[in-house]
């Protein structure tokens, strides 16, 4: 390649700043107050991840000083990441499969002896083929793609010196790693677009002491170049590259792997950005669209039917597709740790320890900005209905679908924190009776204790109540919920305290058949409470089946 990958020098004291670097072993030659961050060749942009430019403070004059994200609740809504975002990463070059077909072809070249048009006969000797430990990932990062972006990966048979549209090979000339661009209209295997270069210095697994080698599995710096690497084999650009920047304050991993600020642990996955950005590009792929459940082994990992999404010793960033269906995050298997889980269900949230939330500190021009330190991110768009809490303490923040929120056992719980719910979810304490269950209003807090086992605190419960389902299928409903007016049925009795025609939300059993009203007013049959006094009651009609586990009649 071009002499100016020769040029490329970086100081130690900009590589020592980066967490999870060992650049004790790196000789490296200083050029003051010169940091090149992207490289051209022909034409091409190359973006560049090495260690050095993701921690160095200075920025050449294409490249705008950022700031990392601060992380904070995400709304909502579906559609949470707004397009400003997604354009912050987006180069404006992807692959237009003008050969036909949705197939993007790789390969990991044998040799360069052959001649190319994208390399010159003085550039081929430093080129080298990739281990097979680089391959394996190589392969597993474009497979993991493949579920929310539709496209396929197709790898080129190298006995043949089928090269591919993206080659993955070692260069002597490149500091750390290097990716292309593609191109919309190019489908010449000759071409050097796509082409992600890595340096054989760094071919090696992860040890104790660096996890740099791009042989290192999920959880590394090594693993997090090559995803970003690919990333910018399939169109995404750095946050602070023209033409348009990503807003400051998400501009960290968090977010995007296309950042610098390479904050925390190191992601195994795309994040949220990338994500949604990859599929404005190429269209969404179906994946786990059914009843999907998801069991947490970490709060960083997951499987679906005991296959997991990736698998790390060390603590990692991944993000969840899921394209449909009504799903369940399972956090039943987690173990107790010491100020419990912070669940954020709504799209791009996350879910992560407390004290792992906003805990990490990084400074960029002078300011100091916090992020989360490790976790698993919400895609955008994916909606999970469904939770399963853990033993610990869980703050639990819902989104826009009927939640049910599960796992209370009669056994320690914790002491949980329930955010944003509305009269289309539930809580669900059915191993519960109700007369063992206290309940304290605190302002507009509803405390529902669980004697030693713990308590869950419904925020805001007085201003938008939740169900909660007790034992004997016994449901404490909104009084703003309705009722279908329905016909007397043998057996049935008249019952209703009329001291409680009010609205406030009391224990009552649910069912299809209840007939409520007072003269020609219509009202709400979730009134009915233990407790009451039952005298002076008339024209509530409940069957009898639901008596079960209500005071005697007078």
């Amino acid at each position: 390649m071009k002499s100016s990958f020769k040029q490329f020098k970086l100081s130690k004291e900009y590589l020592d700043t980066l967490e999870n670097l060992d650049a004790s072993s790196l000789r490296i030659k200083t050029r003051r107050n010169k940091v090149s961050g992207r490289l051209d060749y022909d034409g091409y942009q190359f973006g560049c991840s090495c260690p050095s430019c993701a921690s160095q403070p200075l920025r050449n004059s294409a490249q705008n000083s950022t700031i990392p994200r601060t992380s904070s609740a995400v709304a909502g809504t579906l559609g949470a990441i707004t397009t400003d975002s997604i354009n912050g990463i987006l180069s404006g070059n992807k692959w237009g499969f003008s050969w036909g077909n949705r197939t993007i072809s790789y390969s990991f070249t044998t040799n360069f002896s052959e001649a190319t048009n994208g390399f010159s006969s003085s550039d081929r000797v430093y080129l080298r083929r990739v281990s097979e430990g680089v391959r394996r990932n190589v392969r597993q990062i474009l497979g993991y793609i493949s579920t929310f972006i539709n496209v396929d990966f197709r790898e080129g048979d190298n006995n043949n010196l089928e090269k591919g549209l993206i080659r993955v090979y070692n260069s002597s000339n490149t500091f750390y790693a290097q990716a292309v661009y593609p191109h919309v209209a190019d489908s010449n295997l000759n071409a050097t677009r796509g082409d992600i270069s890595l340096s054989p210095r760094y071919d090696y697994a992860g040890t104790s002491s660096s996890n740099n080698g791009f042989q290192s599995g999920p959880g590394t710096y090594g693993y997090m170049t090559l995803i970003h690497e690919v990333g910018h084999s399939l169109g995404l650009k750095h946050p602070f590259d023209p033409p348009q920047q990503l807003a400051a304050d998400k501009d960290n991993t968090t977010n995007t792997l296309m950042t610098y600020n390479a904050s925390g642990r190191s992601a195994s996955t795309f994040m949220p950005y990338d994500i949604k950005a990859l599929q404005s590009l190429y269209g969404a792929r179906n994946y786990n669209n059914g009843n999907t459940d998801y069991q947490f082994t970490r709060i960083d990992q997951y499987n679906v039917g005991g296959i997991s999404l990736v698998t790390s010793t060390n603590p990692t960033k991944i993000t969840v597709w899921d394209s449909g269906g009504t799903d369940k995050f399972d956090f039943s298997a987690l173990g107790d740790i010491a100020g419990g889980y912070r669940l954020d269900l709504n799209p791009g949230g996350i879910l992560t320890a407390k004290s792992a939330y906003n805990a990490t500190r990084y400074t960029v021009n002078r300011i100091t900005y916090n992020t989360t330190t490790y976790g698993t991110a919400i895609a955008d768009t994916v909606l999970i209905e469904n939770l399963v809490n853990s033993s610990s303490s869980d703050e639990i923040f819902l989104n826009e679908a009927s939640n049910n929120i599960s796992g209370y056992k009669l056994s320690p719980n914790g002491n949980d924190i329930i955010w944003n719910s509305n009269q289309s979810d539930t809580l669900d304490l059915s191993l519960y009776a109700s007369s063992s269950v206290t309940r304290t209003q605190t302002g507009q807090d509803l405390l529902l204790g669980l004697g030693r086992n713990g308590s869950v605190t419904v925020k805001n419960y007085y201003t938008s109540p939740l169900n909660i389902l007790y034992q004997n299928n016994i449901t404490n409903r909104p009084a703003s919920i309705e009722t279908t007016v329905q016909g007397t049925t043998s057996g049935d009795s008249l019952l209703a305290p009329t001291s409680t025609l009010s609205t406030t939300p009391v224990q009552s059993i649910p069912d299809g058949k209840s007939l409520l009203s007072v003269g020609n007013k219509q009202i709400n049959p979730f009134n009915l409470s233990e407790g009451e006094n039952w005298s002076g009651v008339k024209d509530v009609i409940v069957s009898s089946k639901q008596l079960s586990g209500l005071p005697p009649l007078p």
